[in-house]
Formats: structure tokens, sequence, C-alpha cells
């Protein structure tokens, strides 16, 4: 019966192994590190174990380590390269199924804003030209002649970005809110170039939609319609 621990063919194994725990890690990083150290163990079981060195085998290994070295030093120069202010590391936190990459490549898409008054960003039965994300302030949602408030940390426009459709309700932010904002045509164009940022994004907006959903009944009416209203896309 053949051992498959015997001598050097164990390191085809090994390769294997190593291989598939990094196809089954989500991490991108770990993800090509397992990769390489499988491809190292393919090339030493190729040379060292048939009686005469497979350079096709170990040419091609090799090959596919190199692209993963490659694929390794972007990943840590594009976590190197963040810029680490206190809102993007308190970003980190709550944008939790995004790495320090993935966060860079949507934060240099995306603008920063601060309300000086009462801006309408989102109408309701308009199409929606942008994604939001509210950090801090005040939020009021106005929905069929009903007006509550929601907390911020939350997406504003997700929904209608997913779908493709028109805005189900309109949305205020008060004076003094921070938040980011993507141009809904360039953040879909960003995403189908990066599908593992398109995956992290979509797993995010699930979460958020998730919270609002649970949250929805608690919500309270606010006292009337806000005072200003400015075109959508007035910032």
């Amino acid at each position: 019966m053949y051992d498959v621990t015997a001598g050097t063919g164990l390191l085809v194994h090994v390769g294997a192994l190593l291989q598939l725990l990094g196809l089954l890690n989500r991490n991108q990083l770990c993800l090509r590190l397992f990769v390489l150290l499988g491809s190292m163990a393919y090339v030493a079981y190729y040379y060292a174990y048939p009686d005469r060195p497979l350079w096709g085998a170990i040419f091609w290994s090799s090959v596919l380590g190199a692209a993963n070295i490659f694929g390794i030093a972007r990943i840590v120069r594009e976590r190197m390269g963040l810029q680490r202010t206190d809102d993007e590391r308190y970003l980190l936190k709550v944008f939790d199924t995004l790495g320090r990459g993935e966060l860079r490549r949507l934060m240099r898409l995306g603008r920063w804003r601060v309300a000086d008054r009462t801006i309408l960003i989102v109408e309701e039965g308009q199409p929606v030209a942008s994604l939001y994300f509210v950090l801090d302030g005040r939020i009021e949602i106005v929905k069929a002649g009903r007006a509550f408030f929601i907390d911020p940390l939350v997406f504003i426009g997700e929904v209608a970005f997913l779908l493709n459709t028109k805005a189900s309700a309109s949305v205020y932010v008060q004076p003094g809110t921070r938040y980011m904002e993507w141009s809904a045509a360039e953040l879909r164009k960003l995403l189908a170039r990066n599908p593992c940022l398109g995956q992290a994004m979509q797993e995010l907006f699930n979460k958020q939609l998730a919270g609002k959903v649970a949250n929805s009944w608690r919500m309270p009416p606010s006292q009337g319609l806000p005072a200003a209203e400015v075109p959508v896309g007035d910032l």
C-alpha cells in the first residue's frame, strides 16, 4: 500500500493542504501567503522526488509563486499607504467586512461632506445619483408624509444603489452632519473591477439593511417636516 507520508512525497500533500487553506481564507493577504507556501512546497517536490526534476512543473509553480509575491507586495503597500486619520481608523471598525486596502480604494473614490444647512440628499421617487454614508449628525427620513429620525453610521441610498431603482423616501441631513458621498456610477465601476471589494460591500450592505429593519419599529415620528428643501446633489 502507498504511504502518503513516505519520504519526499509528503511535500505534495503539504503543498496541496497549504493551497487549500489559502482558498478557504477570506483574508486576501493570508490567502496569497498560503498559496505561495504551497507553490514552494510543490517546487521542492518536483525537484527532489522524481528521478529527474520536472522542470516544466517547476517553472509554472515558480511563476505562480512570483505572481503571489507581487500580489502580497501590492496588498502590503496599500495597507501601509492608508492615511490613518481618526475617521479612517473608526471606519475600519465600522466597515468590518473590508480590509485596509479595500477601504483605501473606497475612500479614494468618495468625498467627505459637512452639511452647513439642512440638505436634501435623496428625494423620494427620484433616481439616486450617489451613495452616502453618514458618520455623525442627524438624519431625517420622510416617507409618504411621515417623518422620523434615524441614528448615524448608516448608508443612505443603498437599496436604490443595489437595485438601480428610484428612492423610496426622502432623506435630509441636518447642519453639522458629516458624511461621505460616492458617485453611484463610479462606485459600480469600481466594484465591477474589484470582485472581492464588491463581495465585501454586499456583506456590509446586508448587515446595515438588517439593522435598519430591526430598528424601524421603534422610530418615533418627528415634529413636522424639514424647513429647507435643497435640490438633490446641491451639496
